[in-house]
């Protein structure tokens, strides 16, 4: 699957080669100068955005393909409800009765600096 998926995408990065040569013509850049070393040179300002549509496009391309349950286990996940157990309800109530003292000392003795908060007095 990997090949054909890669190779479906060889006319689209020609494509978009093409897009970025004649986006850099556009904008007054020489590609075709000549030399060996000139022509590697002209080589870069083509390969860095090629290189980040083509991340974006495979970025997309997962994406898609997880959206979709490619190589997903074959065995059915169940749902199944959590409940409150003991340690959460101990839990719920320890940090309830934290906030409340808080309140009260920020209220009544001004000595908690670090709530910015404002209550009316």
């Amino acid at each position: 699957f990997s090949f054909s998926l890669a190779f479906r995408f060889v006319p689209t990065i020609a494509l978009e080669a093409q897009n970025i040569i004649d986006a850099q013509q556009s904008r007054g850049y020489e590609m075709e100068k000549s030399g060996l070393i000139n022509k590697i040179k002209n080589l870069f300002p083509l390969l860095i955005p090629l290189i980040i549509c083509s991340i974006k496009r495979a970025f997309n391309v997962a994406e898609a393909l997880e959206s979709r349950a490619f190589g997903s286990k074959k065995e059915r996940s169940y749902y199944y409800s959590i409940k409150y157990s003991i340690k959460d309800w101990l839990f719920t109530f320890y940090l309830i009765t934290f906030l409340i003292l808080m309140i009260i000392t920020k209220i009544q003795m001004r000595i908690i600096p670090f709530l910015t908060w404002s209550l009316p007095v």
